[in-house]
């Protein structure tokens, strides 16, 4: 059955974040980075009287993002960690990147010099969430448990548990309440793997999809990408502009945001007492702004055409195929993930065609449209950085023979600062190449940012002659709106993506770092 199918990738290749336990990698003899959190250790405390996160004194130098290089959702960031700190003499660098903390400030503090004598009771006084919702694969108690438990904001942090039969629910302290999304026993390989973050603000939602999961080393070590968004309130009994703003746009949003919430938080929809706790009802909002679609996976199979079209690679190929076009023959897809699950080659490229509304996708099985962006053992063993953080980084022996012949190195661009990053990021890009080999974005190309692997478990496979389709992992993304969005808007997040899609591919002597052999 498809079942197996699916199965062999999430158990031959994790799909995952998650260290492995009990192994010993010789690399430095062991992989841990007891240094720097040692050194990093002030990243979590909080002056007891004003509750300001200390990182802002000892480790945020300053942000000089204005609000109008936020562009309302319409880019993205990569996070601000301790290797590419901001730049004091580079300020077109520094746009580049966001703090964590920076997230739960009403203005980002983007106003401030934050250096180490500036004035914290003023940065006091600025507006911070009141409720928030988070979710994640990996969760760090002491990384997150401090900014709400410090911020005193009611927060409900939905995150992965082995073998969750059913939907569960743990108060855990003053101020947060954990869910358990259940995972269906016949796919129980399956993971919690979707990032999300809701931050509620008086006047506004911010959505946030990250790459990055609830830990220290996510948000302060990995490359992750970010998209975030304010959508702002809609006037209370102001029947008119309610009626002006709830265009179908807004509702699409909403209503997907709802659906997906629905699958993994079944409650919230029993008497809304969720949301009675954390005060957010998406009602309230105006999203007829947003440039960009939601792409979730859910655990579990859905038949017929409207459940198929939901999630995974069934949602993908329903906006391709009723918003967007078709691709062609011509036209590339680039994919840059930090697991590289494994499958039988023809239907996996064969669901993921179908996914990108690749024309004659069926007798496409040479694959020649992907191009797999993966480090080289090289690129790893260079930097003593990235030795230490590799952990993340999922791929082995048997996928490597499936895609030997489309993996390319990871290479910075020469604007960005290379100091020793690995990425976490999960990028799929379409778009053409030239004569010379180079891509080019052109202006239907689609951007996909968010926590799908290139894996079945992540995306789904089809079954019954494409009538249903079975998913192992709940994932969350955002396809950016070719249609919304210019071409330079496009090209600048394209431009904003910290690693280059021009590099070559593996030369007869280059090796992907697969863990396994160093074990």
């Amino acid at each position: 059955m498809n079942k197996d199918k699916i199965k062999d990738d999430e158990t031959m290749n994790s799909d995952s974040d998650e260290t492995p336990k009990k192994k010993k990698v010789k690399i430095n003899k062991k992989l841990k980075l007891e240094k720097e959190k040692s050194a990093s250790k002030k990243i979590l405390d909080y002056d007891s009287d004003k509750n300001i996160p200390l990182s802002f004194i000892n480790y945020t130098n300053y942000n000089p993002i204005s609000r109008d290089d936020l562009k309302n959702g319409r880019r993205i960031f990569n996070n601000k960690t301790k290797l590419n700190p901001y730049d004091n003499n580079d300020p077109e660098f520094n746009k580049n990147f966001i703090d964590f903390h920076q997230l739960f400030y009403e203005d980002l503090l983007l106003t401030y010099d934050l250096k180490d004598d500036f004035n914290i009771s003023t940065v006091r006084m600025k507006t911070r969430a009141s409720n928030a919702l988070f979710s994640t694969f990996i969760y760090d108690g002491e990384f997150i448990e401090s900014l709400v438990n410090g911020f005193k904001m009611p927060s409900i942090i939905i995150r992965h548990e082995e073998n969750q039969k059913y939907n569960a629910i743990d108060e855990h302290g003053n101020y947060i309440k954990f869910v358990f999304p259940k995972i269906s026993q016949a796919l129980k390989w399956g993971k919690f793997h979707s990032k999300l973050i809701l931050l509620k603000f008086p006047t506004f939602l911010r959505i946030i999809v990250p790459s990055a999961n609830l830990t220290e080393c996510d948000w302060y070590y990995w490359g992750q990408i970010i998209w975030f968004q304010d959508f702002p309130l809609i006037k209370k009994n102001d029947k008119k502009e309610k009626e002006e703003k709830d265009t179908k746009r807004s509702q699409d949003f909403r209503n997907y945001l709802k659906q997906f919430m629905k699958t993994f938080m079944p409650h919230t929809y029993e008497g809304k007492k969720f949301w009675t706790d954390l005060n957010i009802n998406f009602d309230e909002y105006d999203f007829s702004d947003t440039c960009v679609d939601l792409v979730a996976s859910a655990n579990g199979r859905f038949i017929g055409d409207e459940e198929r079209d939901l999630f995974g690679l069934g949602r993908l190929n329903s906006l391709m195929s009723n918003k967007y076009f078709s691709l062609s023959k011509n036209d590339n897809i680039l994919i840059q993930c930090s697991s590289l699950g494994v499958s039988k080659q023809k239907t996996f490229f064969s669901n993921l065609y179908k996914g990108f509304n690749l024309n004659n996708y069926n007798n496409l099985h040479d694959t020649n449209n992907v191009d797999l962006f993966y480090p080289t053992e090289n690129y790893i063993y260079s930097s003593e950085k990235r030795k230490e953080l590799c952990t993340c980084l999922f791929f082995n022996n048997e996928a490597y023979k499936l895609y030997k012949d489309k993996l390319h190195d990871i290479a910075m661009k020469d604007k960005f600062k290379d100091r020793g990053t690995v990425f976490h990021s999960k990028i799929f890009i379409t778009g053409k190449r030239n004569n010379k080999g180079n891509f080019i974005l052109n202006n239907d190309s689609i951007i996909y940012i968010g926590s799908h692997n290139f894996s079945l478990s992540a995306w789904g496979n089809y079954e019954k002659n494409e009538s249903q389709i079975a998913i192992a992992n709940y994932e969350l993304g955002v396809l950016f709106d070719c249609n919304v969005l210019s071409f330079e808007e496009k090209l600048d997040i394209y431009n904003n993506i910290l690693f280059n899609f021009d590099n070559p591919k593996y030369s007869k002597e280059d090796k992907p770092f697969i863990i396994e052999n160093i074990i």
